[in-house]
Parts: C-alpha cells; sequence; structure tokens
C-alpha cells in the first residue's frame, strides 16, 4: 500500500487494478477518495454511473457535486425530450448509500432556474438515508423548491448531522418566515459538534445556531454583514478565532468598521479586498486598525485590479511590525491563489490549489 501511495496517475492505478483481486481493492482507495467532477454535466453523469458500485463508492472520502441545471440539455430541446434533472437527483442517492466513509460532501442544485424541472418532485430525499457516520463537513446549496416548512423540518432531522463540525447551507426559502417556531427548533436543533459555520442568509434556523453552538470559525456573506454580527451573542463572538466575509467593496467597509473588542481572539480575519485608489496606503490604515488583534496569524485577501500592492517588500515589512504574529497571507487572483509566508527575515510566495471562502471556514487552508 505504500509504494501505491506513491502512484499519482489514476490510469496507471486503474490498470493495476485488473493484475489482482488484492490490487484492486489496494488501488482502488487511492483514486476515489476525491471526487469532484466540476460543472460538466455529462462528466457529472459519468461519475454517478460509475459509482453504483458501493465497492468504489466506499472508497470516498470527499465528494463534490453539482446538479447543474444545464444537464437537462443533454437531451435536447424537441418536443419529445425531456428534462433529466430529478433523474440526475435521484442517480445520486445510490452512490451517496455506498459513501460509508465520507468525511466531506457538497451538494449544489441550482436546479430552480431549469425551466423545464417538473416542481412537484421531492428531490433530496438520500439526505435522510445516508450511512456514513464519519461526516464532518457538509455543504448543501439549494434552490430547486420552495422549501416550506416540512422540507426545512426534515433537513434539520437529517441523522448525518450528528457528527458534523463545518456546515454551510443555503435554500430558497431563507428569505421568507417559517410557522416552526423557535422552541421547535431549539428543541430539534441538530449539528451538537458544529464549531465552523459559513452563514448564507437570514433565516430563524441559522439565528438559532448562532445562539446556541460554539462558533469558531465564521462565514458571512454580504447581504447584511452588519446585522448578522450584531444578531450573534457576545460569547460567540468572543470565542470567534476566524471571520471571513465574501470578496466585494462592502466587505472592505465592513471590516474598518467591526468593533474588533468584540472579537479578542481572532487568529485569521478577510476577506480584504484592494481598493484601486492607494490600496497600500489603504492597506496599511486596514492593518493598523487591526492592532487589537494580538492573536492575528492570517488574512485572506483577493486581488483583481492590474496593482498587486501584496509584491511590495515595504508594505509586508511595515504589515509585518504591525502584527509579530501573522504568518500567512493568502492571495486569490480570479482562478489562481498564492500563500505568502513570512520567514524569519522574508517572505515567500508559492502558488496553490483553487481555494474557496468555504475551504477557509472549514479548515482545507489551515495547511497550506
Amino acid at each position: 500500500m505504500h509504494i501505491l501511495d506513491h502512484i499519482e496517475d489514476k490510469k496507471t492505478l486503474m490498470a493495476l487494478c485488473h493484475t489482482s483481486r488484492m490490487l484492486r481493492a489496494l488501488a482502488l482507495r487511492v483514486p476515489f477518495q476525491v471526487i469532484n467532477p466540476g460543472y460538466n454535466p455529462s462528466r457529472t453523469l459519468r461519475v454517478l454511473n460509475s459509482l453504483r458500485h458501493h465497492e468504489l463508492a466506499a472508497n470516498i472520502s470527499e465528494f463534490y457535486v453539482s446538479l447543474a441545471p444545464d444537464t437537462c440539455w443533454l437531451r435536447g430541446i424537441g418536443p419529445n425530450q425531456t428534462c433529466c434533472c430529478n433523474e440526475l437527483d435521484h442517480m445520486l442517492g445510490e452512490p451517496l448509500k455506498g459513501m460509508v466513509n465520507l468525511i466531506n460532501l457538497s451538494i449544489q442544485c441550482p436546479a430552480r432556474y431549469c425551466a423545464r424541472v417538473d416542481k412537484n418532485v421531492e428531490r433530496h430525499l438520500y439526505l435522510t438515508k445516508l450511512e456514513t457516520h464519519k461526516l464532518r463537513s457538509f455543504s448543501f446549496l439549494c434552490s430547486c423548491s420552495e422549501w416550506e416548512d416540512h422540507h426545512l423540518e426534515r433537513l434539520i432531522s437529517v441523522p448525518i448531522l450528528a457528527k458534523v463540525e463545518a456546515l454551510q447551507w443555503s435554500v430558497l426559502s431563507g428569505q421568507h418566515s417559517t410557522s416552526l417556531t423557535k422552541d421547535y427548533m431549539i428543541q430539534n436543533l441538530p449539528l451538537p459538534l458544529l464549531t465552523a459555520f459559513l452563514h448564507h442568509q437570514r433565516m430563524p434556523i441559522n439565528d438559532i445556531i448562532l445562539a446556541n453552538r460554539p462558533i469558531r470559525r465564521l462565514g458571512i456573506t454580504p447581504y447584511d454583514m452588519a446585522s448578522v454580527i450584531r444578531a450573534i451573542p457576545s460569547s460567540t463572538l468572543n470565542m470567534l478565532t476566524h471571520l471571513v466575509t465574501t470578496s466585494d467593496s462592502r466587505a472592505y467597509h465592513f471590516l474598518q468598521a467591526l468593533p474588533l473588542r468584540l472579537v479578542p481572539h481572532l487568529q485569521h480575519i478577510g476577506t480584504i479586498c484592494i481598493s484601486p485608489h492607494n490600496p497600500t496606503v489603504n492597506l496599511i490604515k486596514l492593518f493598523t486598525s487591526f492592532n487589537f488583534l494580538s492573536h492575528l496569524e492570517s488574512v485572506n485577501s483577493v486581488v483583481s485590479g492590474e496593482e498587486d500592492p501584496w509584491r511590495s517588500p515595504e508594505l509586508l515589512s511595515q504589515i509585518a511590525s504591525l502584527h509579530p504574529n501573522l504568518r500567512r497571507i493568502l492571495l486569490k487572483y480570479n482562478s489562481r491563489c498564492f500563500v505568502l509566508s513570512r520567514g524569519v527575515e522574508t517572505w515567500t510566495r508559492r502558488e496553490v490549489a483553487e481555494f474557496t471562502l468555504w475551504d477557509i471556514v472549514r479548515g482545507a487552508c489551515d495547511h497550506l
């Protein structure tokens, strides 16, 4: 098995599967540990078909799938053609059931934007039947229905949430009220081990999570960042070690106005957006305002313009003097990502695999 760990080419590993039963059992573990077909509909269909074999599915520890609405276009748009969005969702159920060793699961379902999907078919029923007991990270972004009360009630009762430590979820009904009482949601609140949460929308269940779970790592999307912070109990804010927002102009002003005395134990803060006007000066001002954060070890930033102040040794030197414990700066340039690491005297830059806000929240970037 140790020899197979050094074989990175998946074609070679698959070829070894045909040599003996023992090598097949060992070789299958490696290429099928992380599965991410991306946003390619035909590839997603092929992957789901192959993973109906439970001996393959059982090897998967990380699974990322997008039930893309353009999948239905695989069957054309003629009068005799039908949408296959519901079929794709149904196909996902069997492979997921076989993923008994799953640790990270991400499902993105934008089927609301498919004009031909059958709205009368209930989707995602497989979530209540998953058999993994190892799930630690769960991402569920769904817009395929209006998510009435019985949908939300079913979602919060999913057994796989019992050991989840990192969560992001978003459902279409998040902006609407619910008849489920606050007492009901508190009494039936899952996620006893939750410590990392990417907050997508104001909905009662999310406010209850923030008030009743020991969140250490929090991500906030841009719709109403200030009001989310105001809704979080001071005891939770005091425990936060990571606070990140999405990358737009509002994030910069939010970070500037954030009362840092409420979050004294932050070790990571972001997202820092580079101002098009006097970016170096504005960065120094921002990091000066972070002076209260004596535990700050890392930040993340997005660079979208032509000017890149992070290449300035003078800027990095000033920031290092302001924050002696700062060791890493995560940088995102469109689809390329880099890490600035602080050494004894200088900073080094290296390119890394693309990461997202969710990756930072769930701790996937801690090793970079």
